[in-house]
């Protein structure tokens, strides 16, 4: 992997923070971010397996354009938030046409009884929430991940809430 062009301090400007960083290298951020990002796929996914598979399909695009890319983290939780969307849509035509199994076999200490509420909405929904709560993410950057109007995700955040609070008075 090339070198990325440091400031003339030695420093890189990184995201839209301005804080300044030590220059990193791909295997430093992959280091660093798999495990978070694994557990974001996974809190979306409801599988490990998939959300595995999909971090790593994320970290390779990240590997092919890390010298282009300011802002290493950003891109990363942009691509895996749309793979895990593309992968919803993907398994939602599928479930149409076949009845699958419930196969949540991955156990985590830090996903409660929440994931079976979360599990339980549309695939929108869970990611909208994923990314505002678990993630700690703004509507505004939200919006910028999954490509959507920020009154868009405001709303989706809504009705998903309202969804989980029918779920909890059943």
């Amino acid at each position: 992997m090339g070198e990325r062009n440091p400031s003339p301090d030695g420093h890189l400007l990184v995201g839209d923070t301005g804080l300044l960083m030590e220059q990193r290298t791909f295997e430093e951020f992959y280091r660093e971010l798999y495990a978070p990002m694994t557990k974001v796929a996974y809190l979306m996914m409801g599988s490990r397996q998939l959300a595995e598979e999909l971090v790593q399909d994320a970290f390779i695009r990240l590997y092919e354009h890390f010298d282009d890319v300011k802002n290493p983290g950003g891109f990363l939780r942009t691509v895996v938030t749309r793979l895990c969307i593309n992968a919803s849509n993907r398994q939602a035509m599928e479930r149409q046409r076949v009845t699958l199994l419930d196969s949540r076999v991955y156990t985590d200490p830090d996903i409660d009884e929440m994931w079976d509420r979360l599990a339980a909405i549309s695939a929108d929904h869970r990611v909208v929430l994923v990314l505002r709560y678990y993630e700690d993410l703004s509507h505004r950057e939200i919006a910028r991940i999954i490509g959507r109007p920020t009154a868009t995700v405001r709303t989706r955040v809504a009705r998903a809430l309202r969804e989980l609070r029918r779920g909890l008075e059943c």
